[in-house]
């Protein structure tokens, strides 16, 4: 790893305890709520330890959600987040390609998907850029970009607040339109996939527009490499087995596959090119 790389997501591995997931959420909804916090301050509202504390601010600091600063914790400005953007960007981007593209084939014209926010999620939209007659409907800024120039491809956006840290459109604007509407497929990115704690997201505020955009589908499609896989994240989007189909890239190993399958998770690999 490059010095001063911005390393991904690693809060969480499959020995996380729950309690630690739980004390993560309160340090990030205490710091949206009014900006700074002391560790002190931590240690009373949490009712653990210091070196605890400390320990979760490393990790939440890693993931990009917040500073550590002397003493305690900020909330990172928006620039510092679109950097944590960028650099997950550059992750896994032939797996994504793939993943992107085979999607592509399961989108038929006349349909409305929903592709929501995610570097994967792109991927697709670059494959669908020249079909006609589909209706895309989105959360992301990045997405929509994309789609902006289609002249056949009819492009909606939710509307809602802006997350600098996904890129997204998120709250309760954009969570009531979704579920204002019926679509044929959702496409969705998750950060992790455990057979644990189930299809897991980045942050808190993607959960809910997750779950509604499921909601809103006949069929719901997750776009997760092979490293999104036996890890978690910060937030549950739905326990396993759930009402998707999971579509990675070859670099899956295929022991991974069966376990997943055998909770009762549908998993689908794509081919690329040269595999077909």
């Amino acid at each position: 790893m490059e010095s001063g790389a911005i390393v991904d997501f690693t809060i969480m591995e499959n020995q996380e305890k729950p309690l630690a997931l739980e004390r993560r959420r309160k340090i990030l909804d205490i710091l949206s709520k009014q900006k700074s916090v002391r560790v002190e301050e931590l240690q009373e509202i949490l009712d653990v330890s210091g070196n605890t504390i400390r320990r979760d601010l490393a990790a939440l600091e890693k993931e990009g959600r917040l500073k550590r600063s002397s003493g305690g914790a900020v909330q990172r400005n928006a620039s510092d987040m679109v950097q944590v953007y960028r650099s997950r960007a550059e992750h896994q981007n032939e797996e994504k390609s793939i993943i992107g593209a085979f999607a592509s084939t399961l989108v038929s014209e006349g349909q409305t998907v929903i592709i929501d926010a995610g570097t994967t999620g792109l991927e697709l939209a670059r494959n669908l850029k020249k079909r006609n007659h589909i209706m895309v409907v989105t959360n992301s800024l990045d997405v929509a970009g994309e789609l902006s120039d289609s002249r056949e491809l009819t492009l909606v956006m939710t509307g809602g607040s802006f997350d600098p840290f996904s890129r997204a459109l998120t709250g309760k604007t954009a969570e009531d339109f979704i579920r204002s509407i019926r679509a044929d497929i959702a496409f969705l990115s998750v950060r992790a996939l455990s057979l644990e704690h189930g299809l897991m997201a980045h942050g808190l505020n993607e959960t809910p527009i997750k779950q509604a955009m499921m909601a809103s589908a006949n069929t719901t499609y997750i776009l997760a490499d092979h490293t999104k896989f036996d890890r978690t994240g910060l937030s549950i989007i739905s326990p396993l087995p759930a009402p998707v189909t999971v579509i990675s890239d070859p670099e899956l190993p295929e022991e991974t596959v069966k376990r997943f399958r055998n909770q009762g998770l549908e998993v689908i690999i794509a081919k690329g090119k040269d595999n077909c």
